[in-house]
């Protein structure tokens, strides 16, 4: 299959403010579009054109497990696509660069769970995969203790 496309877009503003200005498939022209036309307040933002075809022809969503250390589901849930293209699996409430626990965490449902964002059929299927990657988790020593109380 052939590398997904890119797309460039210049933006301005932020928030309620934002807009976006033009879309171009060469990096460079788009650079050259917001220097000549000064819009270098915002970065340039890429996105895959098309992006997720082979996931969305095979029926899959988006989906979203909390896994606890010894395989309990704490939630699951379809989630936005604001995970295309950046699928990541993390330890809830853990500052990995920090190397602590976040306090705030602490009283919530998910607190220590594996967080899987992943392309599944169903909810099932979308468990087997925070399954799996629990696993490779456990196996590779990258699950931090839950501090004592």
């Amino acid at each position: 299959m052939d590398e997904p496309k890119t797309v460039y877009l210049v933006t301005t503003g932020s928030y309620s403010d934002y807009d976006v200005v033009a879309v171009f498939d060469d990096k460079e022209l788009a650079d050259e579009f917001r220097q000549r036309f000064n819009y270098l307040g915002n970065d340039l933002e890429e996105y895959a054109l098309n992006p997720a075809v082979q996931e969305l022809r095979a029926g899959k969503v988006v989906w979203e497990v909390d896994i606890a250390h010894d395989g309990t589901v704490a939630r699951v849930a379809r989630s936005s696509s604001r995970w295309i293209g950046s699928m990541e699996a993390h330890i809830l409430g853990y500052d990995h660069d920090a190397n602590e626990w976040a306090w705030w965490w602490k009283d919530t449902k998910s607190y220590g769970c594996l967080n899987v964002q992943c392309w599944a059929r169903d909810e099932e299927h979308a468990i087997k995969i925070a399954n799996e990657q629990r696993a490779i988790w456990l196996a590779n020593g990258k699950w931090p203790e839950l501090p004592s109380d």
